[in-house]
């Protein structure tokens, strides 16, 4: 379950904590294994009073550094908004992700900008990565179709999926490339 808590900005800071220690635990009275939320501790004062069995989308490093998350004893899942976000027809992050790059130079403990700490690729608060897929664009009154989504979702959800599950490259990127369109798409 994931209770959102990104881009908080006004107010108390106590409050957006106190929200989290509440919903946290209100969902584990649940049943809910795990709770997640979004790595925002930096804009409402870091993660002091906030409970640490949550799990930390870490979206962007300059709301809440990874070593930071790290050393604050949460366990992360990469979400790195420059490297892992897409905007359809937005004109801001990226449209596409870039596959190529993904493939060749990315793995869950590679965090990007400056001052960003890279981590051992077994570092055990490390719990993977994620795409996300915003519709900033049609909120907003830019209409696309489910296939648009599926044109861009493809690509990046193999390239990631296959790095998730194996960090080190076994073939060239046009190899895997060839492969993954040998696969029959989603449909």
């Amino acid at each position: 379950m994931h209770i959102g808590t990104d881009e908080y900005r006004h107010g108390n800071p106590e409050d957006i904590k106190s929200f989290v220690n509440h919903f946290d635990k209100f969902l584990h009275k649940l049943g809910k294994k795990e709770v997640r939320m979004w790595g925002s501790q930096a804009s409402y004062g870091g993660a002091k009073g906030v409970k640490r069995d949550l799990l930390v989308d870490l979206w962007y490093p300059g709301y809440y550094d990874p070593k930071q998350a790290i050393d604050d004893g949460y366990d992360i899942i990469n979400s790195q908004d420059d490297i892992l976000y897409m905007v359809p027809f937005a004109g801001y992050y990226q449209d596409y992700l870039n596959t190529r790059w993904l493939y060749n130079h990315w793995t869950p403990n590679v965090f990007t900008g400056k001052d960003v700490a890279h981590f051992d690729v077994n570092n055990p608060h490390i719990k993977g990565g994620m795409i996300s897929v915003w519709n900033d664009a049609f909120a907003a009154g830019t209409y696309y179709e489910p296939s648009d989504i599926q044109d861009r979702v493809e690509p990046a959800l193999k390239t990631v999926s296959q790095k998730l599950w194996a960090a080190k490259a076994t073939t060239t990127y046009a190899e895997f490339k060839d492969m993954m369109e040998e696969l029959h798409p989603a449909t």
